[in-house]
């Protein structure tokens, strides 16, 4: 898991499965990644601070060695375990998180996609699958879905530079991160 700040205040965590192809060296210094990297799955979970309110969502997307007939949502009922013992959900304690996506959540995820696309990332829409989501009562919007799905298909097409801190934030801040 990596982890990093949003803003000032603001949190991101992110699960990925990396791959490298076979003349590169595998090494746990996310930094002494080259670009023969493979992201095929990756779950991000970002909190992003807005004065007294907070943004959140979580997607699990995965890119599928073939092609399906569109951008996917699974059935969202794996019961995947990301979090140590003494770890949650980063908003958890001041607002109610569900497993599971929304339509509404879902379609917002697709359009960030698309603007990945549209923004010249290549990623091929239709080997996008959603596996999985988490979102907060009060605090997810579509808003927020749209920042994760955007971030989501720059990562999965590796489009992110060495620092995936300063990469993450400045996707979903658009500015550097600040000091």
């Amino acid at each position: 898991m990596i982890s990093g700040s949003v803003g000032k205040h603001g949190k991101f965590r992110l699960w990925r499965n990396v791959y490298q192809c076979s003349h590169c060296e595998i090494s746990n210094d996310r930094a002494a990644y080259g670009s023969c990297v493979d992201i095929n799955n990756l779950v991000l979970e970002i909190m992003i601070s807005r004065g007294a309110r907070v943004l959140y969502g979580m997607l699990g997307v995965t890119y599928s060695p073939s092609e399906t007939e569109a951008v996917g949502v699974d059935d969202l009922k794996s019961k995947i375990n990301l979090f140590s013992e003494n770890e949650d959900y980063l908003v958890k304690g001041f607002d109610s998180v569900y497993v599971g996506l929304p339509k509404n959540y879902a379609n917002a995820a697709m359009d960030g996609f698309r603007r990945a696309f549209l923004d010249g990332v290549e990623v091929e829409l239709s080997r996008l699958q959603i596996f999985y989501a988490a979102y907060g009562d009060i605090s997810s919007s579509e808003q927020v879905f749209e920042k994760i799905g955007f971030v989501s298909a720059n990562l999965i097409a590796g489009s992110c530079s060495g620092n995936f801190e300063e990469s993450i934030n400045f996707m979903l801040e658009g500015n550097p991160k600040e000091k």
